[in-house]
């Protein structure tokens, strides 16, 4: 009798650390530090997959290179590495779970500035249920779904959100030429006068969110400035912060009676922007009405 409920509790102990999820290996603690590039990909459904591939400068900033080239949106990178960098780690991936049925929902492949490259691998789960990640180097893990299921960018949030996403301070400066000339100062990042004193219809620094500003309607597919009314600008703008000084051209198309704006900047793919965005640079902040 004796024995008999001592192989019961020994059996019911295995069974016990047969269940327990097995402890994680190390997700490494300098996944994100000091990276080159990376390109992230996702699959979704049975749309075709989409891609973005980015590096980052010797200055520190994110640009996007494919699909769209342009500054990244430092919000996207910043999300990506946040996400990446220190994860909330439920367990290991149980072993044995079958590799050919595996729905992969994100690709990533992250590069150094050493050149040292790792894959991450984020499998589809259901709604709720821990995501299976593998990373390349370290292992499989089930991660947490508030955090992998949730917050990593899609693709598309990385493209440019704007001409010039950085920040504008004292010392700026805005000049104009095309259907009306004006320069502008900024005095601080929110304070903005005319050089030659003109009291302006508009506040001054809605002109320069043109340009710095999230004005970004669309990034239409690479073409020839000419499909976009750029090479013979209505306008050119030039910004000068910090003492980088960059020219940015204004035009539009127009066809079966919709007028569509456009805008590009040094190195870049043009940017569809609004309407009124368009009007208010072109026009200038002295104009009660737009052309």
């Amino acid at each position: 009798m004796r024995a008999t409920m001592s192989k019961t509790i020994l059996a019911a102990a295995l069974a016990m650390v047969a269940c327990k999820p097995a402890a994680p290996p190390a997700w490494p603690a300098n996944l994100v530090v000091d990276l080159q590039a990376l390109s992230i990909s996702r699959w979704r459904g049975d749309e075709p997959p989409r891609t973005l591939q980015a590096a980052r400068t010797k200055s520190g900033v994110w640009r996007t290179e494919a699909p769209r080239r342009g500054e990244a949106d430092p919000d996207a990178i910043d999300k990506l590495l946040f996400v990446l960098a220190k994860p909330a780690i439920i367990s290991a991936r149980p072993e044995g779970k079958s590799k050919a049925d595996e729905a992969v929902s994100f690709e990533i492949a992250l590069v150094k500035s050493d050149g040292t490259k790792r894959r991450l691998t984020v499998l589809r789960a259901a709604l709720g249920q821990p995501v299976p990640v593998r990373l390349e180097g370290a292992g499989e893990f089930l991660i947490s779904p508030v955090e992998f299921a949730n917050k990593i960018p899609d693709p598309s949030e990385f493209l440019p959100p704007s001409l010039w996403p950085t920040e504008a301070g004292a010392g700026a400066t805005l000049v104009v030429k095309g259907r009306v000339d004006y320069s502008l100062r900024g005095i601080s990042a929110e304070d903005w006068v005319s050089v030659d004193g003109r009291k302006a219809a508009h506040d001054l620094d809605d002109v320069v969110g043109v340009i710095i500003g999230r004005q970004a309607v669309s990034h239409p597919e690479a073409a020839p400035l000419s499909a976009f009314g750029l090479d013979k600008p209505v306008a050119v703008a030039t910004m000068c912060i910090k003492g980088d000084c960059r020219e940015f051209k204004f035009g539009s198309t127009e066809r079966e009676g919709k007028t569509t704006r456009y805008a590009v900047g040094p190195d870049q793919d043009p940017i569809e922007i609004s309407d009124q965005s368009w009007r208010l640079l072109v026009d200038g902040p002295f104009a009660t009405q737009p052309r």
